[in-house]
């Protein structure tokens, strides 16, 4: 009978792994030992862990059968060798199938006991051929590199390989287990900086057992301090032979201490500054993103499904720096994904600040392939806090403990456990930024990209068209008029939403918008109507570098956008959008009644309408002055663009009467204006000046 390395039997059994068939061209391009030119062994999945005192080399060899006949793995042994020719036991950990068929491979695991401290990269796994005629009864085969394997299975600090007889010496020999290392966090809760790290255990014996409770966790400084950590969230699970089951640990820590050089120890209770059982180096391990960088779900259940803080804003006001951040998640797996129930808080990099969020999204309760949802979290920080300075937590609710949870249940009942860790430096608005640096280029009259809340409908478009300033002398302010063309590019009616807006200039002022007063509720399918907003602005600001904030009822920014104030032609086309008017020509005569002198203006006018929009009686007028040589107002009329006595193309006569005697002189001049009625009154931009 053959026999194993130290003469132990191999444990073979005919229902074992998955036997994988295997194609020509797989052969061909693999490297490894091979029996012959269609027989080879491989070598991957190596893991090293270990303590102060020794470490258990971990790996998987793969006889790979491209022969047209079964080869017996009984035939061949294996053994783990250092670079002075010092040879280490392999002990088979799982029951696999011996016979390997023609065109199949199948993957055998094995552990080995080396020294501690051992350089992983110059071991190799030596197999050999039973043979009564060879030395020692082994004939050597190849030898295959830990090395070379270790570099691309990933490195072995990313596992460590625990056997729990060494923590509780009732259970037998093969309760092995791995942790592979996930991410690691760093956040502020409950009044303390702490530290969670998820694991991905697996159990790789052949019984049922929940971790022991003898089994401690903690996290180790480079200077050698402790830090006790716990399994939390759903508590210690019971591990089935052959799963695999994510657990989260949590480690309260000094707000100064460093991550570099951090790791994560596996010790018996009580013993962690004598015996280290197993430790992972989770220095590296720390999860920090940037806005717009998707990262794959940190859940074992949740395969395919991706989260990424998509987009962020901040708005300094007079409350604080309004923060926003919109979190997708998307599924690009074949398969239904749940969605999880998420929250999140903004927090500062140093100090003891976290402010809750709020999200006022709706969300569905599944993703299918394909799909994403994103939630739109808001919430307001110290006006003084720059962003450079915060973080953004996104948050899993865990759920509760099962009565069978054991150890660590109280622990993690109800919490919360981090899933996204995203920085916010260089978002919104900082003080060393202006808010034009921080606004997406715009092209006049293109759709605005609005994002970040529900307040817009997907088929609706809403377009900056017009933006003219009006320098009003007489008041000490001028005045900005923005029309905006909202587009229903749906099948059915739409609600136009009640946007908020502000310009921001480059002198770093900030100026809020004020809406038409009256305007439709609904917009129909395929239809546009304009929506006016008028600007108070500083008379000593020029209006140079301008930002458009839009915002939703909540005030939660949906855009920040780069836009420039037109130019007045001087002799036309003017633009009243959707409307281009030209003055061609013009007249004026005086007559006289018991009343006083009327004032009649023949004007000549080229009135073209540009789009195909809706103009009821809440859009803008044209509003005439009839003003002497000191700026005084002797009289005014309005025109409005639709309905009776509106302007058309061609001759237009506009009247002004009451005029009284004494006023009728030489020098006298008309000023064309574009009026708006908004809540705060009438607002005018100021056309032409036609002296008479």
């Amino acid at each position: 009978m053959k026999r194993l390395l130290g003469r132990s039997a191999l444990l073979i059994a005919s229902a074992g792994l998955a036997v994988l068939p295997l194609s020509t061209a797989a052969f061909a391009e693999q490297m490894g030992v091979y029996i012959s030119d269609s027989v080879y062994f491989s070598l991957d999945q190596v893991t090293l862990s270990g303590n102060t005192d020794s470490a258990s080399l971990r790996f998987a060899l793969q006889l790979n059968n491209g022969s047209g006949s079964a080869v017996d793995f009984n035939r061949y042994g294996v053994k783990v060798v250092d670079p002075s020719g010092v040879a280490y036991k392999a002990k088979l950990t799982e029951k696999a199938g011996a016979r390997v068929k023609a065109h199949q491979a199948q993957s055998y695991k094995f552990s080995a006991d080396v020294p501690a401290g051992v350089d992983a990269s110059k071991l190799t796994v030596d197999v050999f051929e039973w043979s009564t005629s060879a030395s020692g009864y082994m004939k050597e085969v190849g030898a295959l590199s830990v090395g070379a394997a270790m570099e691309s299975s990933g490195g072995a600090e990313q596992t460590a390989v625990l056997n729990m007889k060494d923590i509780d010496t009732t259970l037998t020999d093969d309760t092995l287990i791995s942790a592979e290392l996930g991410n690691s966090y760093r956040v502020y809760k409950d009044g303390v900086w702490m530290v969670y790290t998820d694991l991905t255990l697996e159990n790789l014996g052949t019984i049922s057992y929940k971790l022991p409770d003898a089994l401690e966790y903690h996290l180790q400084a480079p200077g050698g301090l402790l830090y006790g950590a716990i399994v939390t969230g759903s508590g210690v699970p019971t591990l089935l032979p052959g799963a695999r089951q994510q657990v989260t640990l949590q480690a309260s820590v000094p707000a100064s201490l460093s991550t570099d050089g951090l790791a994560l120890v596996f010790s018996p209770k009580g013993q962690a500054k004598t015996t280290t059982l197993a430790s992972l180096g989770i220095g590296g391990s720390f999860a920090k993103a940037k806005v717009g960088e998707a990262a794959a779900y940190p859940r074992e259940d949740a395969q395919g499904l991706t989260v990424a803080a998509s987009w962020a804003s901040a708005n300094k006001l007079s409350d604080g720096l309004h923060v926003q951040a919109n979190v997708t998640l998307s599924n690009s797996g074949s398969d239904i994904v749940a969605l999880p129930a998420l929250s999140a808080e903004f927090q500062a990099l140093r100090g003891a600040l976290a402010v809750g969020a709020s999200d006022g999204s709706a969300h569905p309760a599944y993703l299918a392939p394909g799909e994403s949802a994103t939630y739109r979290f808001s919430g307001i920080v110290p006006a003084g806090v720059s962003t450079d300075a915060l973080q953004l937590v996104v948050l899993e609710s865990a759920a509760a403990q099962a009565a069978d949870a054991g150890a660590g249940a109280a622990a993690g009942k109800g919490s919360a456990l981090p899933v996204l860790v995203a920085g916010l430096a260089g978002v919104g608005s900082n003080a060393e930024a202006t808010a034009y640096d921080a606004a997406k280029p715009y092209t006049l009259g293109s759709p605005l990209p609005l994002s970040g809340s529900n307040a817009v409908d997907s088929n609706l478009e809403v377009a900056l068209e017009d933006l003219h300033m009006h320098k009003n002398d007489d008041y000490g302010y001028n005045t900005v008029i923005a029309k905006y063309k909202v587009t229903n590019k749906g099948t059915t009616a739409i609600d136009v939403p009640n946007l908020a807006t502000e310009l921001s200039s480059g002198s770093g002022y900030t100026y809020a918008g004020t809406r038409q007063a009256l305007a439709v509720k609904q917009l129909l399918p395929n239809t546009s109507y304009v929506v006016s907003y008028s600007y108070m602005m500083s008379s000593s600001d020029t209006g140079e570098k301008l930002a458009l904030g839009v915002y939703d009822a909540d005030h939660l920014s949906l855009g920040a956008f780069q836009v420039a104030l037109q130019q007045e032609p001087e002799n036309g086309p003017f633009s009243f959008y959707p409307f281009d008017v030209t003055f061609n020509d013009y007249a004026a005569s005086w007559t006289y009644n018991s009343g006083g002198f009327i004032y009649r203006l023949r004007l000549n006018l080229s009135l073209e309408r540009k789009d195909a929009v809706i103009v009821d009686s809440a859009f803008s007028k044209m509003t005439f002055d009839l003003v002497d040589p000191f700026g005084e107002v002797l009289s005014t009329t309005s025109v409005p663009f639709s309905g009776s006595g509106k302007l058309i193309d061609g001759e237009q006569i506009v009247t002004f009467s009451s005029i009284k005697g004494d006023q009728v002189q030489s020098g006298l001049s008309v000023r064309v204006y574009e009026e708006i009625t908004t809540a705060d009154g009438p607002v005018k931009r100021l056309i032409k000046t036609m002296p008479l």
